[in-house]
């Protein structure tokens, strides 16, 4: 009987040492399935911090082991700089200019310097420029009816006009260049799409020499 209580002793010793070093070895295949860090596993922000790791956005909180993002820490100004300088980056726009980022061209290959609206605040009475965003000329064909030059082609972009504060009734543009669904045919300049026919009319529906702004839009 003593043989088999100090045999049973033992083993019950060896059970738990071999639960201890599982114990301590465990966590390790726990944290390592987490993704880049171990301490945003719980976050509901995990897939989003992980996409600026993927990025190259954000490297750590802990170096030089940087397993940890600190989700619930403040950002420091510091920690700001880094996060920025890392984006510009990953932008291609490393310089600060936004124009440079890979992204700033649209699919139609218009880069930066395209995408702003050409817009001018035109006189009503003889077709003068009172201010514009550069470029564009306009001619008073008659009462209420006015063609606008931009000199560059408009067609494929949108048009806003409305009258100057003080005129009040109805306004209405078309794109010069033929008679098509989205052209008409002008009586001005070359007939292009370079112009814009531009109509005035009171509440009556009768033309008026109303001053108007008119946009081209990116």
């Amino acid at each position: 009987m003593e043989l088999n209580a100090r045999t049973g002793r033992r083993w019950t010793r060896l059970a738990l040492a071999f639960a201890v070093l599982l114990a301590v070895s465990a966590p390790v295949a726990v944290f390592a399935a987490g993704g880049h860090f171990t301490d945003d596993d719980t976050s509901v922000f995990e897939s989003h911090i992980n996409w600026m790791a993927d990025a190259g956005i954000t490297l750590g909180c802990n170096p030089p082991g940087n397993d940890h993002y600190c989700p619930d820490d403040n950002v420091t100004r510091g920690e700001m700089a880094a996060f920025m300088h890392r984006f510009s980056q990953y932008l291609d726009a490393e310089d600060g200019t936004p124009a440079q980022a890979d992204n700033a061209d649209t699919l139609d290959g218009l880069d930066s310097t395209d995408l702003q609206p050409m817009w001018a605040l035109v006189k009503g009475s003889d077709g003068s420029i009172i201010a514009q965003s550069g470029g564009i000329s306009a001619t008073r064909g008659y009462t209420g009816g006015q063609y606008v030059d931009f000199g560059a082609d408009v067609s494929g972009h949108g048009l806003v006009a409305t009258m100057q504060w003080g005129h009040s009734g109805f306004i209405s543009t078309a794109i010069c260049g033929g008679n098509t669904d989205e052209t008409v045919n002008c009586v001005v300049g070359d007939n292009t799409t370079d112009w814009v026919f531009v109509q005035t009319l009171d509440e009556a529906g009768s033309g008026v020499d109303a001053d108007y702004y008119i946009t081209v839009l990116p």
